[in-house]
Protein backbone atom coordinates (compact mmCIF):
# COMPACT_ATOMS: atom_id res chain seq x y z
CA UNK A 1 0.00 0.00 0.00
CA UNK A 2 1.60 3.22 -1.17
CA UNK A 3 0.72 6.58 0.30
CA UNK A 4 -0.75 7.96 3.44
CA UNK A 5 -4.10 8.73 4.92
CA UNK A 6 -5.85 9.45 8.16
CA UNK A 7 -5.99 5.74 9.08
CA UNK A 8 -2.53 4.65 7.98
CA UNK A 9 -1.02 4.50 11.48
CA UNK A 10 -3.95 2.41 12.70
CA UNK A 11 -3.61 0.06 9.73
CA UNK A 12 0.11 -0.38 10.34
CA UNK A 13 -0.58 -1.23 14.01
CA UNK A 14 -3.29 -3.75 13.08
CA UNK A 15 -1.06 -5.41 10.47
CA UNK A 16 1.76 -5.74 13.01
CA UNK A 17 -0.49 -7.01 15.78
CA UNK A 18 -1.97 -9.66 13.47
CA UNK A 19 1.46 -10.51 12.05
CA UNK A 20 0.33 -9.80 8.50
CA UNK A 21 3.74 -10.01 6.90
CA UNK A 22 2.32 -10.01 3.36
CA UNK A 23 1.41 -6.32 3.55
CA UNK A 24 3.92 -3.56 2.86
CA UNK A 25 3.24 0.05 3.78
CA UNK A 26 5.22 2.48 1.65
CA UNK A 27 5.22 6.20 2.39
CA UNK A 28 3.91 8.70 -0.13
CA UNK A 29 6.17 8.75 -3.18
CA UNK A 30 6.99 11.46 -5.71
CA UNK A 31 4.66 11.42 -8.72
CA UNK A 32 7.52 10.51 -11.08
CA UNK A 33 8.17 7.24 -9.19
CA UNK A 34 4.57 6.08 -9.10
CA UNK A 35 4.73 4.47 -12.56
CA UNK A 36 7.27 2.01 -11.15
CA UNK A 37 4.93 1.10 -8.31
CA UNK A 38 1.92 0.77 -10.61
CA UNK A 39 3.92 -1.59 -12.84
CA UNK A 40 4.02 -4.04 -9.92
CA UNK A 41 0.25 -4.03 -9.42
CA UNK A 42 -2.31 -6.54 -10.62
CA UNK A 43 -5.17 -4.34 -9.42
CA UNK A 44 -5.52 -0.79 -8.19
CA UNK A 45 -7.49 -0.26 -4.99
CA UNK A 46 -8.99 3.20 -4.74
CA UNK A 47 -10.77 3.61 -1.44
CA UNK A 48 -12.11 6.49 0.59
CA UNK A 49 -14.38 6.79 3.59
CA UNK A 50 -18.10 6.35 3.17
CA UNK A 51 -18.91 10.05 3.09
CA UNK A 52 -21.02 11.84 0.49
CA UNK A 53 -18.22 14.40 0.20
CA UNK A 54 -16.26 11.75 -1.70
CA UNK A 55 -19.01 11.17 -4.26
CA UNK A 56 -17.83 14.32 -6.05
CA UNK A 57 -14.10 13.57 -6.16
CA UNK A 58 -12.13 11.78 -8.85
CA UNK A 59 -8.84 10.53 -7.40
CA UNK A 60 -5.95 11.00 -9.85
CA UNK A 61 -4.88 7.39 -9.29
CA UNK A 62 -7.98 6.38 -11.26
CA UNK A 63 -6.49 7.89 -14.43
CA UNK A 64 -2.99 6.67 -13.62
CA UNK A 65 -4.30 3.13 -13.15
CA UNK A 66 -6.24 3.26 -16.40
CA UNK A 67 -3.15 4.55 -18.20
CA UNK A 68 -1.23 1.51 -16.99
CA UNK A 69 -4.04 -0.87 -17.95
CA UNK A 70 -4.66 -1.90 -14.36
CA UNK A 71 -8.15 -3.09 -13.36
CA UNK A 72 -9.65 -0.96 -10.64
CA UNK A 73 -11.36 -1.86 -7.38
CA UNK A 74 -13.05 1.35 -6.37
CA UNK A 75 -14.63 1.77 -2.95
CA UNK A 76 -16.20 5.21 -2.93
CA UNK A 77 -19.72 6.49 -2.53
CA UNK A 78 -21.51 6.39 -5.87
CA UNK A 79 -20.65 9.49 -7.86
CA UNK A 80 -18.19 10.90 -10.36
CA UNK A 81 -15.38 8.33 -10.03
CA UNK A 82 -17.63 5.27 -9.81
CA UNK A 83 -19.49 6.50 -12.91
CA UNK A 84 -16.23 6.48 -14.87
CA UNK A 85 -15.41 2.94 -13.74
CA UNK A 86 -18.93 1.82 -14.61
CA UNK A 87 -19.16 3.64 -17.94
CA UNK A 88 -15.82 2.30 -19.17
CA UNK A 89 -16.15 -1.20 -17.59
CA UNK A 90 -12.62 -0.97 -16.24
CA UNK A 91 -13.13 -2.41 -12.78
CA UNK A 92 -15.36 -3.27 -9.87
CA UNK A 93 -17.32 -0.85 -7.74
CA UNK A 94 -17.63 -1.89 -4.11
CA UNK A 95 -19.22 -0.28 -1.10
CA UNK A 96 -16.82 1.89 0.90
CA UNK A 97 -15.72 0.35 4.20
CA UNK A 98 -17.05 -3.11 3.25
CA UNK A 99 -14.11 -5.42 3.94
CA UNK A 100 -15.98 -8.61 3.05
CA UNK A 101 -17.04 -7.26 -0.33
CA UNK A 102 -13.49 -6.04 -0.97
CA UNK A 103 -12.01 -9.45 -0.17
CA UNK A 104 -14.61 -11.25 -2.29
CA UNK A 105 -13.98 -8.91 -5.22
CA UNK A 106 -10.26 -9.63 -5.10
CA UNK A 107 -10.93 -13.37 -5.05
CA UNK A 108 -13.42 -13.04 -7.92
CA UNK A 109 -10.91 -11.17 -10.06
CA UNK A 110 -8.24 -13.72 -9.23
CA UNK A 111 -10.44 -16.63 -10.32
CA UNK A 112 -12.07 -14.99 -13.36
CA UNK A 113 -9.17 -14.35 -15.72
CA UNK A 114 -11.48 -13.55 -18.63
CA UNK A 115 -13.11 -10.71 -16.66
CA UNK A 116 -9.74 -9.57 -15.33
CA UNK A 117 -8.31 -9.32 -18.87
CA UNK A 118 -11.43 -7.49 -20.03
CA UNK A 119 -10.99 -4.90 -17.27
CA UNK A 120 -7.30 -4.48 -18.20
CA UNK A 121 -8.16 -3.88 -21.84
CA UNK A 122 -11.01 -1.52 -20.98
CA UNK A 123 -8.86 0.44 -18.52
CA UNK A 124 -6.19 1.06 -21.13
CA UNK A 125 -8.76 2.03 -23.75
CA UNK A 126 -10.53 4.37 -21.28
CA UNK A 127 -7.29 6.18 -20.51
CA UNK A 128 -7.23 7.66 -24.01
CA UNK A 129 -10.43 9.56 -23.25
CA UNK A 130 -8.73 11.31 -20.35
CA UNK A 131 -5.33 12.04 -21.89
CA UNK A 132 -4.25 15.56 -20.96
CA UNK A 133 -2.42 15.91 -24.27
CA UNK A 134 -5.48 14.91 -26.29
CA UNK A 135 -7.82 17.04 -24.19
CA UNK A 136 -5.47 20.03 -24.43
CA UNK A 137 -5.31 19.72 -28.23
CA UNK A 138 -9.09 19.46 -28.43
CA UNK A 139 -9.47 22.55 -26.25
CA UNK A 140 -6.93 24.43 -28.36
CA UNK A 141 -8.91 23.54 -31.50
CA UNK A 142 -12.09 24.86 -29.87
CA UNK A 143 -10.32 28.12 -29.00
CA UNK A 144 -8.98 28.44 -32.55
CA UNK A 145 -12.43 27.82 -33.99
CA UNK A 146 -14.12 30.36 -31.72
CA UNK A 147 -11.43 32.99 -32.28
CA UNK A 148 -11.55 32.56 -36.05
CA UNK A 149 -15.20 33.57 -36.03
Amino acid sequence: LVGSGASKDDLVRVAKSQQLDNIRFIDTQPKNLMKSYYSLCDISLIHLKNSQVFSKVIPSKLFESMGMGIPILIALPLGEATKIVNDFSCGVIIEPENAKQLAQSVLDLQSNTKQFKSYKKSALKASTYFSRDINAKEMLNVFKEVLSK
